[in-house]
């Protein structure tokens, strides 16, 4: 939303009253001081006040200052902070609000009541012209970012690097831009990927206080997935398409993807590894926090999120174990979960800005159609037990991990005693391996390997039923993540 383009619709329409949404008070009041003086013609006609510092000619006291600005009949602008936070149950100022609009309103005059977060009361909407602020626009941030690399001697030589963090800072306010660029200023930046790098560590921030919001750092990449090479180069092929040249030669972003099979097989460990290939920040939306009410009201939080993700875009969103979270009023028909439900899938559709969404299932039976149908994702995939070939691979990335040599070992036997076993039963094999043989201050063999299989029963057997739901499920409406997989469904 242009706020420029708000407030001269508000002011043609003579709306007297402002309910104004924002983090970014030095940005809002500075575009509010040159609007004023441009639809006014006057140097003076832009005055605030607040709880800690007013302009001489307004009264400390919220009554008496609505008072006084309903006399007012000159053309003016006034930003009036902190007020929102006082109408909680004073019916007094409810009401000289009232009384304002009906005073002001034949004038040409403007309030404009600020706030971060309150919503507009629901006994003012019809008084209220309502403008939610968004984030700083592509050449906001672009013309901010040249001004402060260029009042640091420090930053200087580094501003060939702006193209590349403008795009990367969307969804901060101006404040939040100034500490990361100072960051800069004091770190010793090589590479693209170290300035990346700070900018996630400040979304990290952001999303830390949104507490239903997680962020992923990038420390896992593609080669730390065994098999999985059909998703792999799905993933590859797609790594570009955020880029700001694949956005001036008109290529489409990738909506999402939904991976589901069986647990333990790589689904999360996959959809960690998208931050690093594509160069995005990774967020998790918890859905067991947003029903457990952390953040007051669900369906709110639940949009309040989405909203601050978009704003934070390109990026990636993580839905763990959807059908747990989003997908979960399908099985209780509770009223609540189906209107959240309804608030995703209609934001799925329209949202703006370049969210990808990452989906993991394991009960993919649990999720309606409506979730599945074409268009909400653009692959669905499916995660089957490793082949033989892949489970090597796993054996050598996790003995690597652990700082053994795979060179050492017997990966053709490792592979064929560990058949129909998870990734995840590989890796915990190696690991007890290993701390049996810390355990006895001597490097780990092929024996202790042998001997940590041995002592794990696996997944394909303490849930086989619900193994075989899910490949009869996965068989003719998912695309195999994995070559070795559709060659068994032909």
């Amino acid at each position: 939303m242009d706020l420029l383009k708000e407030l001269v619709f508000a002011w043609n329409s003579r709306y007297p009253l402002v309910w104004l949404i924002s983090w970014d008070e030095a940005r809002v009041e500075d575009r509010l001081r040159r609007f004023a003086q441009k639809i006014t013609g006057q140097a003076d006609a832009f005055r605030t006040w607040s709880l800690s510092h007013r302009d001489e000619s307004l009264p400390a006291d919220p009554l008496r200052l609505l008072e006084s600005l309903a006399t007012v009949h000159q053309p003016a602008v006034f930003l009036i902070k902190d007020l929102p936070d006082l109408l909680d149950g004073q019916p007094q100022l409810i009401r000289r609000c009232r009384d304002l609009y009906y005073a002001l309103r034949k004038s040409p005059v403007l309030i404009v009541l600020m706030t971060s977060h309150r919503p507009l009361p629901e006994n003012l909407r019809r008084e209220f012209y309502l403008i939610p602020v968004d984030i700083p626009s592509a050449a906001e941030i672009q013309a901010y970012l040249e001004a402060l690399f260029g009042s640091h001697s420090n930053l200087k030589p580094l501003k060939s690097a702006i193209p590349t963090l403008a795009p990367a800072v969307r969804g901060l306010t101006f404040n939040e831009i100034f500490h990361l660029v100072n960051r800069i200023a004091r770190s010793q930046i090589r590479t693209d990927d170290e300035l990346l790098e700070l900018v996630f560590r400040e979304k990290e921030q952001v999303v830390r206080k949104e507490s239903v919001l997680e962020f992923i750092p990038p420390r896992w990449t593609i080669d730390d997935i065994g098999g999985l090479d059909l998703l792999k180069d799905w993933l590859k092929k797609r790594a570009r398409l955020f880029t700001p040249d694949a956005r001036k030669a008109g290529l489409p972003c990738p909506k999402g993807i939904l991976v589901m099979g069986i647990s333990g097989c790589g689904k999360s460990l996959a959809v960690k590894a998208i931050s690093a290939l594509w160069k995005l920040p990774l967020f998790r939306l918890d859905m067991n926090l947003v029903f457990a009410g952390v953040g007051g009201d669900p369906e709110w939080t639940f949009y309040r999120a989405l909203k601050q993700v978009e704003a934070m875009a390109p990026a990636v969103l993580w839905f763990d174990e959807i059908e747990m979270g989003v997908g979960r009023y399908h099985e209780t028909g509770a009223e609540g979960r189906s209107h959240l439900f309804s608030t995703f899938l209609t934001w799925m559709q329209e949202r703006e800005g370049d969210v990808f969404i990452a989906a993991t299932a394991n009960r993919i039976h649990l999720l309606p159609a409506e979730l599945l149908r074409k268009g909400r994702f653009d692959q669905i995939f499916y995660v089957d037990l490793p082949e033989n070939e892949e489970r090597k691979e796993i054996f050598r990335i996790h003995l690597a991990k652990q700082g053994q040599d795979p060179s050492r070992f017997d990966l053709v036997a490792l592979a064929a005693m560990t058949q129909n076993w998870t990734g995840a039963e590989i890796e915990q094999a190696v690991i007890s391996a290993r701390i049996e043989a810390l355990n006895e201050n001597r490097e780990m063999t092929m024996d202790d390997l042998i001997t940590a299989i041995g002592q794990i029963v696996p997944l394909a057997k303490t849930m086989e039923d619900q193994i075989k739901a899910i490949k009869s499920w996965a068989y003719d409406r998912a695309m195999p993540a994995s070559s070795h997989a559709s060659r068994r469904y032909r």
